[in-house]
């Protein structure tokens, strides 16, 4: 289990979920759900497991987010995330990635869709951003970050990077120092 934090990867993508659903459960819900939100953050990894899971069993049990599935990712999609996590520097197009995985494209977006809330493009890019915030912290050069991360384009490195944190690599490697 990985600890949850406001600013990672995992807190993102959980408040990211809850946010596209548009999910509107019962009030009495609701509170459950915001005060378990609430608590996330401040909890140790072992509560912070506990705490997820409450969630997702809130929201499910709601039946606020149609379509949500009561169990969880298909072992393909497991499989498929964890190859994006040990090669998101190497993975050229989605297409590589589903024929690596021997899903087809379709099914990969679709299962993405619904486990994830957002687009296996979208969680590479994030695997992605998140690395190079670290390599940039570590002194690299933007273009030498976007390299090293697999974009062909730095200018797609850096409007990405900006989307996600609100600024430039540059002026995000100014601000740490």
């Amino acid at each position: 289990w990985i600890s949850v934090g406001p600013d990672s990867e995992q807190g993102r993508l959980l408040e990211g979920a809850m946010t596209r659903h548009k999910y509107t459960p019962a009030p009495q819900i609701s509170r459950q759900i915001d005060a378990a939100f609430s608590a996330l953050f401040e909890s140790s990894p072992s509560e912070q497991r506990r705490l997820v899971l409450r969630i997702v069993a809130l929201i499910q049990g709601s039946g606020a987010v149609k379509g949500t599935p009561l169990y969880g990712p298909p072992r393909q999609l497991k499989n498929v995330i964890a190859y994006i996590d040990e090669n998101y520097c190497s993975i050229a197009s989605m297409a590589e990635l589903a024929e690596n995985n021997y899903i087809s494209l379709p099914t990969l977006n679709r299962l993405f869709k619904k486990y994830m809330g957002i687009t296996p493009n979208d969680y590479l890019n994030l695997k992605r951003i998140t690395r190079g915030r670290v390599l940039l912290e570590e002194g690299l050069s933007v273009t030498d970050v976007a390299v090293q991360l697999g974009y062909s384009s730095c200018s797609y490195f850096i409007r990405l990077f900006k989307e996600q944190y609100g600024m430039t690599p540059s002026q995000y490697r100014k601000k740490r120092t």
